[in-house]
């Protein structure tokens, strides 16, 4: 079955071996009514991530005459674990038809959304996924009737743990993930049943819906504040007189994106911006000073004190006047504003 082996914190760990009574229990339970290639497929797997199937860390399941290799979502936080690269990872984040995310999902019936971030050495950020319910679940399995926010929030993980960890998860998907591939397809029958059929999108009502996706966009742009987003979301479902359906709706401006992932963007814009209003602002500010390479660099930021009196404290005038003692110069003061523009040429 090859050499390769399962790592734990970068070093190579002794390989999986099953002797013939367990290759023997394995193929009669776990990978039940599988070819002698599947059967060895299913081995390697199990040698390559070092998961035990008897404990139901990895399993085989056959749909449509073929193989899927699973794995629970503990054999995908064992295998991120033993790669010594693993950092911890974002608690997962739920959201409504409102685009709205929340840490703990209280709302009656299924969030549209999750999303969980993966931190990995040597990365500077999260390596975030999310899992829409309209594409992993399974709305008649028990589990996802009983439990369908932590389904979703699973298939969320694990898209983020394979996405920060290719290599080690491969080919290996979770049961939640697979959910959908056990959806019965509508029979003929129902499809041509008499009554009202969801006619196809034409292309006018596409284009009609880009242009309108322009509209809100630009709407939404304009708000500065929550309270002004919140007025400006409930005058687009006024208008369109769909209320909060329209937050379900495409706006067929890319492949995946929803008026309500649309109106997330844009909370998430305004929450920072507000952010940067406050105290935080000023320090990211200074610490941009501090950063500050060059004197046109400098400038630029010489100019903004000027012409905003929120940054006229003693605060920001001393991270100038530090910077540019650091660049050769006297004082801020001997900057000129003209010399903002990095690309001008200079007498030297």
């Amino acid at each position: 079955m090859g050499t390769e082996v399962a790592v734990l914190n970068g070093k190579p760990q002794a390989p999986v071996i099953f002797n013939p009574e367990q290759v023997d229990l394995i193929r009669r339970t776990i990978a039940r009514d599988c070819t002698d290639d599947e059967m060895k497929l299913f081995m390697y797997q199990c040698q390559r991530t070092g998961l035990d199937p008897f404990a139901r860390q990895i399993y085989a399941i056959k749909r449509g005459g073929k193989m899927s290799i699973q794995t629970s979502i503990d054999g995908y936080r064992l295998t991120a674990e033993r790669s010594g690269k693993y950092e911890g990872q974002t608690p997962v984040w739920w959201c409504g038809a409102d685009g709205q995310w929340v840490d703990v999902w209280l709302q009656q019936g299924n969030p549209v959304a999750a999303k969980v971030g993966v931190y990995r050495a040597g990365f500077r950020e999260a390596l975030w996924a999310v899992a829409k319910w309209a594409e992993y679940a399974d709305a008649n399995g028990p589990m996802w009737k009983k439990m369908g926010a932590l389904m979703l929030g699973k298939c969320a993980e694990a898209l983020a743990l394979r996405k920060a960890f290719p290599q080690e998860l491969s080919g290996l998907y979770t049961a939640e993930e697979m959910a959908q591939a056990d959806r019965p397809e509508p029979a003929q029958a129902e499809v041509l049943t008499e009554g009202p059929q969801t006619p196809a999108v034409s292309d006018e009502e596409i284009k009609a819906w880009k242009k309108w996706r322009a509209a809100a966009n630009k709407s939404l742009q304009a708000a500065k504040t929550l309270e002004d987003l919140e007025s400006k979301r409930a005058g687009l479902e006024e208008v369109t007189k769909q209320g909060p359906e329209l937050w379900l709706k495409r706006t067929y401006h890319n492949d995946f994106e929803t008026f309500g992932s649309l109106f997330a963007e844009h909370r998430a814009r305004v929450e920072r911006d507000v952010a940067m209003a406050g105290p935080e602002g000023i320090k990211a500010w200074i610490n941009g000073v501090k950063f500050a390479a060059t004197v046109p660099a400098l400038a630029s930021f010489v100019k903004h004190y000027r012409e905003n009196e929120r940054f006229q404290i003693p605060e920001c005038e001393e991270a100038l006047h530090d910077r540019a003692i650091q660049l050769g110069l006297q004082s801020y003061t001997d900057v000129e504003e003209e010399e903002a523009n990095p690309y001008e040429p200079k007498d030297i």
